[in-house]
């Protein structure tokens, strides 16, 4: 009896010693394990249209559609999307539709930051349409 009591206390005593033992982590250590930040400036959009129609550009953010710009056919522009318009998380989605076309090209969530320039290259068929984040 007095051997399964010693067993216990030593297993007991060797779990609390790995416990007070291990390296703990907190969450601002680790910036993948941190809490998004919100973006405090307007992000700059680059917009390259290969197209030959006009596009419409929306920002989609927390379930909300805002119609950003529209573009010329065969145009370059640059835009800056606003604070207000990028989602809680840091998150957006940018959607073109083509003017008199049935065509509409959505991009991924894309998570940027301040700072961050975005390059949307627009093409012949808005499903060729490329993005890139920098």
């Amino acid at each position: 009896m007095l051997s399964v009591r010693s067993n216990v206390s030593a297993c007991l005593a060797v779990s609390l010693l790995a416990i007070g033992c291990a390296r703990h982590h907190r969450f601002d250590d680790n910036p993948q394990l941190a809490e998004p930040q919100a973006v405090s400036g307007p992000v700059v959009l680059e917009v390259e249209n290969h197209n030959w129609s006009d596009v419409v550009l929306f920002v989609i953010h927390d379930g909300r559609t805002h119609r950003l710009a529209q573009i010329a056919a065969a145009r370059d522009q640059t835009f800056e999307i606003p604070s207000h318009l990028i989602g809680d998380a840091g998150t957006i989605r940018l959607s073109l539709h083509r003017i008199g076309g049935r065509d509409d090209y959505n991009t991924e969530p894309i998570s940027i930051r301040t700072g961050n320039t975005i390059r949307l290259t627009i093409e012949g068929k808005l499903e060729h349409s490329s993005i890139g984040v920098w």
